[in-house]
């Protein structure tokens, strides 16, 4: 978590591991993306740097420095998270132009996209080989703009909307079910930033 300034929308940031910062970002602007913050060092921890796509999401790319993948800072296998109560366990890009998200992304990262006919509609599956880590589908109204967003693995979804309104939250999506998935809830911190909440099934949580 860090401070932003006062003109800004508190939001969460989510990170791609790359190889090279530097020239995935020279790629994503041929690509049509736009830089929002330039290519940086962060001391101990490696270099990242901010993209905006061409649909107006934004998300960040970092290679991490050999010392901190092997401390603290280096990212944890994302099948343990779907049993791991407080963790980040899916990240999901709402856009209102999938495909040309799909064609995007791809071509940046090398993902795979698989299309699944869901209960709101096609949802775009994102792949690393075998390992599912994330989705892409259409936003959820026609004034939100285009945006990735996350989900951490609770215990109870419900439990999480009920102490989310208690603490000074707002539950933006009651608690639901995903057939075959969970039930999740969206909530938004009295700041003002959104969140999801999911309680995986347990033959998804069982399987990792």
């Amino acid at each position: 978590m860090a401070r932003q300034s006062d003109e800004m929308h508190p939001f969460w940031s989510f990170y791609v591991t790359v190889d090279h910062v530097d020239s995935i970002a020279t790629k994503a602007e041929e690509l049509g993306a736009t830089i929002i913050v330039p290519a940086m060092d962060i001391p101990k921890v490696g270099r990242f740097c901010g993209i905006q796509d061409p649909q107006g999401a934004a998300v960040m790319i970092i290679r991490y420095e050999e010392k901190a993948e092997d401390a603290d800072m280096k990212p944890v296998d994302f099948l343990n998270y779907f049993k791991t109560e407080g963790a980040f366990s899916w990240v999901e890009l709402r856009t209102p132009d999938l495909d040309g998200s799909i064609e995007f992304y791809t071509a940046l990262f090398g993902w795979t996209v698989r299309i699944d006919e869901m209960g709101m509609g096609p949802y775009g599956m994102i792949n690393i080989g075998d390992i599912g880590i994330g989705g892409m589908s259409a936003p959820m109204g026609e004034d939100v703009p285009p945006h990735w967003g996350g989900y951490v693995t609770v215990n109870d979804a419900d439990a999480a909307a009920e102490k989310a309104a208690g603490t000074g939250g707002t539950v933006i999506v009651p608690p639901m079910d995903i057939p075959e998935v969970g039930r999740f809830t969206m909530i938004q911190d009295p700041q003002g930033a959104m969140l999801s909440a999911i309680k995986y099934v347990e033959v998804i949580a069982e399987a990792t």
